[in-house]
């Protein structure tokens, strides 16, 4: 983090990620308020404009926790380089598991 106040430098692939993202939410609530409509006609305009957005609520967050676990591979997997060995883990190197292990031959 720096200490000055830095704004979003807007790109092209921005733009266009927003540009998506705006026809999805108004083609959702266009198909939903409609879809709506004609499955409850008697349902109230303000009832079936909160259900909507409740719904692409859910669907939005949906979306976004998903891209999350996404990128975690790159995260968690850093390349190893090759000119260095993996370390031993701990519990090998314990001093019980060390001794010899005696089986009886029947």
């Amino acid at each position: 983090m720096s200490t000055a106040y830095q704004g979003i430098s807007w790109n092209k692939f921005k733009k266009k990620y927003d540009i998506i993202l705006w026809i999805f939410i108004v083609t959702f609530l266009i198909v939903s308020i409609l879809s709506n409509l004609t499955l409850f006609p008697k349902a109230n305009v303000s009832t079936v404009i909160i259900r909507s957005f409740g719904l692409l609520s859910i669907v939005l967050i949906h979306i976004i926790l998903s891209i999350g676990p996404l990128t975690i591979p790159v995260h968690i997997d850093p390349p190893i380089p090759e000119h260095t060995d993996p370390p031993i883990p701990a519990m090998l190197t314990h001093p019980f598991l060390e001794k010899r292990m005696t089986f009886r031959q029947y």
